[in-house]
């Protein structure tokens, strides 16, 4: 009797179910992934938009004046603020 219930039991489900639902998955999370990546730069460029926007009429002069250390300290600035998004994100994109 049980092992009629064990044989049972071990073909309950097969194993081109588990794959299929396995690349649904991988599937759902590649889709779910470009989704959270496309939202998060459209929010970084409307917010970028924005404050220029806000932002008084002399700001890009003063991007034209600044001298090439302080373009080199923004642009450090600009990636370190990328590396923390991603880092911040980053269980958003483990693969399961």
């Amino acid at each position: 009797m049980i092992e009629k219930l064990l044989a049972y039991h071990q073909t309950l489900v097969s194993p081109e179910f588990v794959e299929r639902v396995m690349q649904r998955i991988e599937k759902r999370f590649k889709q779910r992934s470009m989704i959270l990546g496309l939202f998060t730069l459209l929010g970084i460029v409307t917010g970028s938009i924005g404050f220029l926007l806000l932002w008084p009429d002399n700001f890009l002069g003063y991007l034209n004046g600044l001298d090439q250390s302080s373009l080199l300290l923004l642009s450090v600035l600009l990636v370190g603020f990328g590396a923390f998004m991603v880092w911040l994100m980053n269980d958003e994109f483990e693969s399961p």
